[in-house]
């Protein structure tokens, strides 16, 4: 899950991982091929806040040539960050 706080501290263009169909997932095929299944986007813009509401915060994102969203308080929980992803470990 991304918060409010991860994405202000982001400078410049962070790698965010899109995990709403499910997790990141790595699968082994049955000759020893990996596939990984993960869908990434990029920040394409600023940070926006509101001063009334706190806890409201939109980031554009930016998947491919031209496939745009937002991140927002609502669906923040199906992201994360690329260096929080849990194929890393």
């Amino acid at each position: 899950m991304v918060t409010r706080s991860q994405l202000l501290d982001a400078k410049g263009y962070a790698q965010v991982h899109f995990t709403f169909n499910g997790p990141c997932t790595r699968l082994i095929g049955p000759r020893g091929g990996v596939k990984i299944n993960v869908i990434a986007a990029r920040q394409s813009g600023m940070v926006k806040t509101w001063k009334r509401d706190t806890e409201r915060f939109l980031m554009p994102v930016r998947r491919g040539l031209y496939d745009n969203g937002y991140i927002d308080q609502d669906n923040a929980e199906y992201w994360h960050l690329a260096d929080d992803c849990p194929l890393n470990t």
